[in-house]
C-alpha cells in the first residue's frame, strides 16, 4: 500500500499527494494530512506536503478542506489532524497558528454572524465558511463533538501529557509551549490523575514542570532545549548539556528526554549549560 500510494497519488511538480487519479488535480488537506502521520509519506515528501498545505489551504481561519473542486470549507475536525503533524514535525509555530485560528477564532473572538456581532461560542462549529461564519449556520451544527481536536491538542500537545501504555501506566510529558508562559492542568488516569505544571522564560532559555504522577505509573519527560542544557531533577543533575547522569538523559536537538520517572512529585528544571 505504501509502494502504491507514493507511487499513483505523489504529485511532484505540486509537492503533495493528489487526491485520487480520478482528480489529479485537487490536493487534499485529509489525504495528505494522513499519509505525513501514517509515515507512508517519506520525511522529504512529508515537509513539502506540509508545506504545500500551508502555501494552498490556508485561510484566515485555519486550514481548509483542498484545492479545485475539494469543499471550500474550513474542518475544525481536519484541521485537529493537520495541527498534530505539525507538533510532531517539529513545526510547533504552525500548528500553534492552526490552534488559534480555528478555537481562537471560535472561542475567544467577538464576531458578526449574520450580521450580527455575536459573543465567543461556546460549541465547536461543524465547519467555518471562509467568510468566517458557520457553516449552515441555522440548521447546522454550532457544537459538533468532532470539531473539538483542540482540547486535546491543549492537553496532549501544549501541556504535553500523553499515554504510552494501557491506563497511563507509562506515558510521556512532551510539552509544546509555542509562547505561552506557563500552562497547568490535571490528567485523570485508571490509577489517579497526573498532575502538570510549566513555565518557561523564554528570554532566558529558562524551563521548570512541577510534575506529581500516581503509583503505578512511570514517565518519561521531555524538557525543551534550545543549544547545550543543564537539566535537573529535584536538584540532581541529570544532563550537564553534553551527556547522561542519570535517568537515561538524550536528546535530540530540540528536547532533553528523561526516561523511567518514578511516581511521586518531581520539579525539572532547565537552563543553559553555561549558566552556574
Amino acid at each position: 500500500m505504501v509502494r502504491g500510494v507514493n507511487d499513483q497519488l505523489w504529485n511532484e511538480t505540486a509537492g503533495a499527494y493528489r487526491q485520487s487519479t480520478g482528480q489529479p488535480g485537487n490536493i487534499a488537506q485529509d489525504g495528505n494530512v494522513f499519509a505525513v502521520l501514517s509515515g507512508i509519506a517519506p520525511a522529504d515528501r512529508a515537509d513539502r506536503a506540509l508545506d504545500t498545505l500551508k502555501d494552498q489551504l490556508w485561510t484566515g481561519y485555519g486550514s481548509k478542506s483542498g484545492t479545485g473542486s475539494m469543499p471550500q470549507l474550513v474542518g475544525p475536525f481536519m484541521n485537529y489532524w493537520e495541527a498534530l503533524a505539525r507538533f510532531d514535525g517539529g513545526r510547533d509555530a504552525e500548528a500553534w497558528h492552526l490552534l488559534r485560528t480555528v478555537w481562537g477564532y471560535q472561542f475567544a473572538q467577538r464576531k458578526p454572524i449574520n450580521g450580527v456581532e455575536e459573543p465567543p461560542a461556546t460549541g465547536a462549529w461543524e465547519h467555518i465558511n471562509l467568510d468566517g461564519s458557520p457553516y449552515r449556520y441555522g440548521d447546522g451544527s454550532m457544537s459538533h463533538p468532532w470539531s473539538a481536536g483542540g482540547t486535546a491538542l491543549l492537553t496532549n500537545e501544549v501541556l504535553g501529557v500523553r499515554p504510552t501504555g494501557p491506563g497511563f501506566a507509562t506515558y510521556t510529558v512532551k510539552p509544546h509551549p509555542g509562547d505561552l508562559e506557563w500552562a497547568q492542568g490535571r490528567v485523570p488516569t485508571a490509577h489517579g490523575a497526573i498532575w502538570v505544571s510549566w513555565r518557561q522564560d523564554r528570554g532566558r532559555d529558562r524551563f521548570v514542570m512541577d510534575l506529581t504522577a500516581p503509583q503505578g505509573t512511570t514517565g518519561t519527560i521531555a524538557v525543551p532545549a534550545v543549544g547545550p542544557t543543564t537539566v535537573t531533577v529535584d536538584g540532581r543533575l541529570v544532563w550537564n548539556g553534553e551527556k547522561a547522569k542519570a535517568c537515561g538523559a538524550h536528546t535530540d536537538g530540540r528536547y532533553v528526554y528523561l526516561t523511567g520517572l518514578s511516581a511521586g512529585a518531581h520539579t525539572i528544571n532547565a537552563h543553559p549549560a553555561d549558566e552556574e
